[in-house]
């Protein structure tokens, strides 16, 4: 297991991570009003900042979900103001200026694939309040909805997508679901889960983290096939495990310090 961020002031990593072949990409804050995305080279463990809010106002905003696409990384900011005003970002992988996608919607999860950028989200600001999963184009347009989060006023925390289907987390339920990115039939993957907080696929294999309600000791990675059956342990007696990524050869997950102020982001080898 690899420690990249083991001296830590990283703040609260509640962000979550993206790999590419070079690169970790990662979000996080020092509370509400602030935000940082960063970026870690593998090859040096150097760390950049590729946007950055102090509490001036702006963005990024206790941003959730980064997600990369080799040129450029993605968040949402959960914080960034009223119902209406929460939205997606973007900025190079090299840095820059940010750009808004869209702000339809009170998001709670993103992922993205070629062309669309897939996001969970609460369609009203009032009680009874229904998620749903939907997705809508990189070059915007109209949110298409694809299926419905299982409860009233929960929301999934982590979506993934492949070149078929769309996987979340439900921790509310504890469950692992896929739908064809198309839209169809809703399949559950695994249940009984503890706390499941974000997810990740391979060629073969659907990964999550499981927070364990934030309890010191209790978290895991756990895996299942693509296809469902039997869910392995890759890790446990972790300290509330959160935004997870794979590269093809290694899985990445980030992990808060036990005291709560810190964190650190971990790696395993996969499983064959």
């Amino acid at each position: 297991m690899t420690d990249f961020g083991r001296n830590g002031n990283f703040g609260h990593l509640h962000g979550g991570i993206a790999v590419d072949s070079t690169s970790v990409y990662w979000g996080g804050s020092w509370g509400f009003g602030t935000g940082w995305i960063r970026k870690l080279v593998k090859s040096s463990s150097t760390v950049s900042v590729l946007a950055e809010n102090v509490g001036s106002g702006g963005t990024p905003n206790q941003p959730r979900d980064v997600n990369a696409d080799g040129s450029s990384v993605y968040w949402i900011d959960v914080n960034g103001g009223p119902f209406n005003t929460t939205g997606v970002r973007q900025v190079p992988i090299s840095g820059g200026n940010f750009t808004t996608l869209t702000t339809i919607g009170h998001y709670t999860a993103m992922a993205i694939d070629l062309t669309n950028v897939f996001i969970s989200y609460f369609d009203n600001p009032f009680t009874p309040i229904t998620c749903k999963l939907a997705k809508i184009s990189k070059s915007g347009g109209n949110l298409v909805d694809l299926a419905s989060i299982e409860g009233e006023n929960v929301c999934t925390s982590g979506i993934v997508v492949d070149e078929n289907n769309v996987y979340w987390v439900e921790a509310a339920s504890g469950k692992v679901k896929k739908v064809p990115i198309s839209g169809g039939t809703v399949t559950t993957l695994a249940s009984g889960l503890n706390d499941p907080a974000r997810i990740a696929v391979d060629q073969n294999y659907v990964y999550w983290t499981e927070a364990a309600n934030g309890v010191a000791g209790a978290g895991a990675v756990k895996y299942v096939s693509k296809n469902g059956g039997q869910v392995v342990t890759l890790a446990s007696g972790l300290n509330k495990p959160y935004g997870t990524a794979t590269d093809g050869v290694y899985l990445f997950w980030t992990e808060q310090n036990a005291d709560g102020t810190n964190g650190t982001i971990k790696t395993l080898a996969l499983p064959p």
